[in-house]
């Protein structure tokens, strides 16, 4: 018989771990917001941009020009993408807001033909020039981190480990 720790379980990953869905809250809250910051690592070292992104299924999807270093460091390494914002807006009594970040920490992948998401523009708000390819990168929602910090508390530290 199927424990209910079993049953939320949807999936497995390429090493066999198994994968939990992300929670309808933390759903909810990154369907809420559309910019983030992407680190990884560039052939010049780390780097880290703030990008929009769209919330699909269990991926997250960037849109980026194919000129753009993201597109080819990115796919097949693996990569942190934060999305934080204030969870307690500022008051008189307390300048400083409450902050909640979801970390996604994985390994990015270039969208392949076989994929159907929605068309890109209806994903997306940007619009691009005439003749500016662009590339979707993904990202599963695996290796999820949430945290939040009260007024006055220091920010999560990224642990990041960048390997070449």
């Amino acid at each position: 018989m199927k424990s209910p720790q079993d049953s939320a379980i949807l999936a497995q990953d390429a090493d066999g771990k198994p994968i939990e869905p992300i929670s309808p809250d933390n759903r909810r809250w990154l369907g809420q917001h559309h910019e983030g910051t992407l680190s990884y690592m560039s052939g010049c070292g780390p780097r880290s941009v703030m990008i929009t992104y769209a919330l699909v299924g269990e991926e997250i999807l960037l849109q980026v020009p194919d000129y753009n270093e993201i597109a080819h460091y990115a796919p097949g390494a693996q990569v942190s993408f934060a999305v934080a914002d204030d969870v307690e807006p500022p008051t008189a009594e307390q300048p400083e807001p409450a902050i909640r970040e979801v970390r996604v920490t994985a390994t990015a992948e270039l969208e392949s033909d076989g994929r159907s998401h929605p068309p890109v523009a209806a994903l997306f708000d940007e619009a691009w020039p005439d003749g500016i390819m662009t590339s979707i990168v993904t990202l599963p929602l695996t290796g999820l981190q949430v945290s939040e910090r009260g007024p006055g508390q220091p920010g999560p530290r990224a642990q990041t480990t960048w390997s070449s």
